[in-house]
């Protein structure tokens, strides 16, 4: 893979513009997964055109600005240093899986360069440095959503919870004996509440 200076040291030339390829590898340099470098990039050529400088002004009255057009309503994120742009767009996509705030995304727009993007990102993506990055990255998603997971558990809304079904699967099963004409006796009410118990939390 071809050494890429850091953005801000990259020579754009008379252009002034970043390629597909420095686009793809300013979203890596900036914590993105070299898997949604594609779209990255061809979202950021749609967006600005590789003009690390682009203003765009909203009927609304926000300003979007850089490479991925960050909007203003992001506070100290939209900004037009390249780096910090990319790190905005990492964080407002959710790491590249949400691009629904791009209008380029919405459109379409971004496709026609979409090709290019993937032919442009293709040696970051066979790249052991940043394909070992973005395992890193898929096991800190694993690890939240086990993380998730342990809060959820561990809480006391979650066995309140319980406790209502469970409460529930008791007077149902008193209802049911009632309905069958069966005796519905203390003990004959908690053997048949704990079997019910027993499949609703195997249904939690």
């Amino acid at each position: 893979m071809a050494a890429i200076a850091p953005p801000g040291s990259i020579n754009l030339g008379p252009s002034g513009h970043y390629s597909l390829e420095q686009l793809a590898a300013i979203w890596v340099r900036a914590g993105g997964n070299a898997v949604y470098a594609p779209i990255a990039a061809a979202i950021a050529m749609a967006e600005s055109g590789g003009n690390p400088n682009a203003i765009g002004h909203n009927t609304n009255g926000s300003t979007d600005r850089g490479l991925w057009q960050i909007n203003s309503v992001h506070g100290a994120q939209s900004t037009t240093d390249p780096l910090a742009n990319a790190q905005a767009a990492v964080a407002i996509s959710q790491g590249g899986k949400n691009w629904q705030p791009w209008t380029t995304y919405n459109t379409g727009a971004y496709k026609k360069y979409l090709s290019g993007a993937q032919t442009a990102a293709a040696p970051l993506q066979s790249d052991p440095v940043t394909s070992a990055a973005g395992a890193v990255s898929g096991a800190v998603g694993t690890l939240s959503s086990v993380g998730d997971l342990i809060g959820m558990v561990t809480s006391g809304a979650f066995w309140l919870r319980v406790l209502e079904v469970l409460a529930g699967v008791a007077l149902l099963a008193m209802g049911l004996m009632s309905l069958s004409g069966r005796t519905t006796t203390p003990v004959s009410v908690a053997k048949a509440a704990g079997r019910n118990a027993s499949k609703a939390a195997v249904a939690l």
